[in-house]
Formats: structure tokens, C-alpha cells, sequence
């Protein structure tokens, strides 16, 4: 677990590096310059990917279609606990709303 940390650490330095400069070019860039700007964090972003790709492959000793399956795996899983995760929370909402109706009806009655 400290290696995929310290993979991720490493792997974030130059997209820190390119989204600071562009934050601060932001400020004396023209609207015609503005492609460029985003075209040099998009080079920051690719960059932190090939990084955190080749990392992570090298820390589980992947080949890259595995590391790939093994990415768009993990991917589909956090996308169906986020949605359970929104599907519990919308069901105690109502859940609570009920109980909240049922308690204040219950209560104007007598």
C-alpha cells in the first residue's frame, strides 16, 4: 500500500507542476493564448497518467493489459458502490421523511 502512495506521489508532481504554471499564466494569457494554456495542463495531465500507468505496473508487476483490465475493473466497481452508496442515502431520506410525516400526523390528530 505505501508503494501505490508513493507511485501516486511521484506521478502527481509534474501535473502539479504544469497546473501551477498555468494557473499563474492564466492571469497574462490572452483569449486568443487560451488554447495553449489548456493545451500545456492537457500535457500535464497525460503526463501524470503515463506516470501513475507505468507505476502502478511496475508496483504489481502487471503487463499492460492486465494493469488496463485490472483499471477499468476498479473503475466499474467504484461506479456501482457510489451508486448504491446515493441509492442507501436516497432510501433513508425518505425513509426519514416518512417517519417525519407519520410522527407530525400523529401529533396534529391530538
Amino acid at each position: 500500500m505505501g508503494d501505490i502512495f508513493i507511485v501516486m506521489c511521484y506521478a502527481l508532481v509534474p501535473k502539479l507542476m504544469f497546473d501551477i504554471v498555468g494557473i499563474l499564466l492564466s492571469n497574462v494569457v490572452t483569449q486568443e493564448e487560451a488554447p495553449l494554456l489548456y493545451a500545456f495542463t492537457a500535457i500535464g495531465t497525460v503526463w501524470f497518467c503515463f506516470l501513475l500507468f507505468c507505476g502502478l505496473c511496475v508496483v504489481h508487476e502487471y503487463t499492460a493489459l492486465t494493469n488496463i483490465v485490472t483499471l477499468i475493473a476498479t473503475f466499474i466497481a467504484a461506479i456501482i458502490i457510489v451508486f448504491l452508496a446515493m441509492l442507501y442515502f436516497t432510501l433513508m431520506s425518505k425513509v426519514f421523511g416518512f417517519i417525519y410525516a407519520a410522527f407530525s400526523e400523529m401529533t396534529k390528530r391530538w
